[in-house]
């Protein structure tokens, strides 16, 4: 992809952040049905790692939690003018047969492109620093079903497909953030390479009580981010709620960014919206299936995982009111 040499207007991009299986997916193919919001790229992990400074599993990196001491000037410019590109390439494409140049350089100021990505979940810091007037969307899962799904995915997309293995880093691969450690993300190698790493931290092994404990710190340090870099920019959404009341859902994320009502017709069973990139391998009710595929001794390793982290857990749910539609 090429940047464009050309100055960009003042972007200010949506940003929606999650752990992966827990619905950005859906969620942003909702958000952007509105005409204010267009959704840009799919997760631009290759941009934004080329183009924007980020992180992502480089060597022993382990898709590191990164600051806003990091940003730089260069990396500012460059992911504006991506950003910018992307916008009218978007605009020449909606409208080939009556382009007017008007039209062209008006279109990135009228609307908010949405970046979605779970790769980015530890890093909102660094993305508040490079867009100050940028707001987030921070998605959350419930702990089992996503222990479950999560745990599906790794097996039928990566393992199977892909023959790729998750590794979960250990303790002294990780970058400190505050009182929550730990915020680095899981990185996935080929299956060839799975005697490098102990058997109790990857999966598909030994390794399923990462899982829960991974949701436990990207979602802790997540909120702690929030908190304290983007306190008045951000909305909280909750899986069940997205899942069992998608357009009440959408309207509290619109209302909150001051846009106004949109009538969105959604299918009864959101995951037979068509996504661009359909990666989600779900079938039957996302809230009720690891009831029937966890294991005892997976649920057990989740209650473990909350018993050991009970503090962080503890952060997590205080911030509840705020995520949960119904308090």
């Amino acid at each position: 992809m090429t940047i464009p040499d050309v100055s960009a207007p003042e972007i200010t991009p949506l940003f929606l952040v999650g752990c992966w299986r827990s619905g950005t997916s859906v969620l942003t193919q909702i958000l952007s049905a509105h005409p204010r919001i267009q959704w840009i790229g799919w997760e631009m992990n290759n941009e934004w790692q080329k183009y924007g400074g980020i992180k992502l599993n480089e060597g022993d990196d382990f898709t590191p939690y990164q600051g806003p001491e990091e940003v730089d000037a260069s990396s500012i410019s460059r992911m504006t003018s991506l950003f910018y590109q992307e916008l009218l390439k978007i605009y020449i494409k909606e409208n080939h047969k009556n382009l007017n140049l008007g039209g062209l350089f008006n279109y990135p100021t009228q609307v908010v492109p949405l970046n979605k990505s779970p790769n980015l979940i530890n890093k909102i810091p660094y993305l508040k620093a490079m867009f100050p007037k940028s707001k987030f969307i921070y998605i959350l899962r419930d702990i089992y079903s996503f222990s479950n799904s999560y745990k599906r995915h790794i097996t039928k997309l990566g393992y199977e497909q892909r023959q790729q293995i998750s590794y979960w880093p250990d303790e002294n691969e990780t970058t400190k953030q505050s009182e929550f450690k730990d915020v680095n993300s899981w990185v996935t190698f080929p299956v060839a390479e799975q005697e490098r790493f102990p058997k109790d931290r990857v999966y598909p092994g030994d390794g399923f009580k990462r899982i829960p404990e991974a949701w436990i710190k990207l979602n802790a340090g997540a909120l702690q981010s929030l908190e304290e870099f983007a306190k008045d920019d951000w909305i909280g959404v909750y899986f069940k709620d997205l899942m069992t009341d998608g357009e009440e859902t959408a309207q509290r994320v619109f209302d909150f960014l001051g846009y106004e009502k949109l009538n969105i017709n959604l299918p009864d069973n959101l995951l037979d919206l068509k996504l661009k990139h359909n990666y989600t391998l779900t079938k039957g009710d996302p809230l009720k299936q690891y009831k029937d595929e966890l294991s005892d001794d997976e649920m057990m390793s989740i209650e473990t995982a909350l018993d050991m982290y009970d503090s962080r857990y503890a952060f997590i749910k205080k911030h509840m009111p705020r995520i949960h539609s119904n308090g």
